[in-house]
């Protein structure tokens, strides 16, 4: 008996030991937090916080996916927790049930998305009876609505033979005399100007908060990760404090990861110094709180209505819909 009370003992005293010794799992190890992305350098701040470790103990994957409706897609099979993209793609691809969130704007584009007008167009007026390259009910789409409506040109839409390609395919027609501009983001509209000897008739510097990128998720899940996306945000503001002391180690890690899709070096810097990183400041700013919002109020309700008018939304959404207050105050 006292032989297999000492024996009892023994064993239990192992197995303290083990549990002492043995580090215990955090949550973050087995989940990783999946960011999906397109290979846009306003998403730099991801890769900076990424390889300066300003996410602390997070685990954080950054998953580039070129196809919109693929990031999406991923963040609804629950393979990805968040997703960069441009905030009228959210609200497009909304649906009542899901509840986007955007908790977080990383970049706005000051030049990032225009309108390039081969040799001979100086005018946006110009381009009545012309065939222009864009793709239809996309992000480039909306902005140059906006840019018509802004301008009072409204009407000049229903004169322009739009040509519903992007990137390659649009320089490719430019190339081959099938388009007389071309209507994109960079670092395409670089491209164009430098090879076709093409002008920057119009770009998004004239509509200060109109193109922004957010990072968002299903209210769900933020909720049950709220720790782990309060460092996510906490890594972003680090990253974008950081990149703004050090231009050109940031452009350094960023082209490691982006290089390959900048043909020629200059593309790069027109792209970078064409994009506004949002700190903690302009967060704070743009997102305002729940009693008193702030711009960001004001684009989204643009954007619901411009994508309501379109039929494009299954649903009748509120700005607020789409906004998530608690995470933008998170400190460094």
């Amino acid at each position: 008996m006292k032989s297999i009370k000492f024996l009892s003992g023994f064993i239990i005293a192992c197995v303290l030991i083990l549990l002492v010794t043995i580090p215990t799992a955090k949550p973050q190890d087995k989940h990783p937090i999946v960011i999906a992305i397109s290979p846009w350098i306003g998403y730099g701040p991801l890769y900076v916080a990424k390889d300066m470790r300003f996410f602390d103990d997070v685990d954080v994957k950054i998953k580039i996916i070129k196809e919109q409706d693929k990031r999406i897609a991923q963040l609804m099979g629950r393979y990805a927790q968040i997703i960069a993209c441009p905030a009228g793609a959210m609200v497009r691809n909304s649906r009542k049930e899901i509840e986007f969130k955007a908790f977080l704007v990383i970049d706005e584009s000051r030049g990032g998305d225009g309108l390039v007008a081969m040799r001979g167009i100086t005018n946006i007026r110009d381009l009545a009876g012309r065939k222009v390259s864009m793709v239809l009910n996309s992000p480039s789409e909306f902005w140059f609505d906006m840019l018509l409506e802004r301008r009072d040109l409204e009407d000049l839409k229903e004169e322009i033979m739009f040509v519903n390609v992007e990137g390659l395919k649009a320089l490719s027609a430019a190339r081959a005399g099938d388009v007389d501009a071309v209507i994109g983001r960079e670092p395409f509209l670089s491209s164009a100007e430098r090879e076709f000897g093409g002008n920057i008739i119009a770009s998004s510097s004239e509509t200060p908060g109109l193109v922004v990128d957010v990072l968002f998720s299903q209210k769900e899940t933020i909720e049950r990760r709220r720790g782990d996306f309060e460092k996510v945000v906490r890594g972003v503001y680090r990253a974008v404090n950081w990149m703004e002391r050090n231009p050109h180690a940031a452009k350094r890690i960023i082209k490691k990861y982006l290089g390959e899709n900048y043909r020629v070096a200059s593309d790069f810097d027109n792209t970078f110094s064409a994009v506004a990183f949002y700190n903690r400041g302009m967060n704070m700013g743009y997102f305002g709180t729940e009693d008193d919002p702030g711009d960001f109020e004001d684009t989204l309700d643009e954007i619901i209505d411009y994508w309501r008018d379109k039929d494009e939304l299954s649903w009748k959404p509120d700005p607020e819909d789409f906004m998530d207050f608690s995470l933008v105050p998170t400190n460094e």
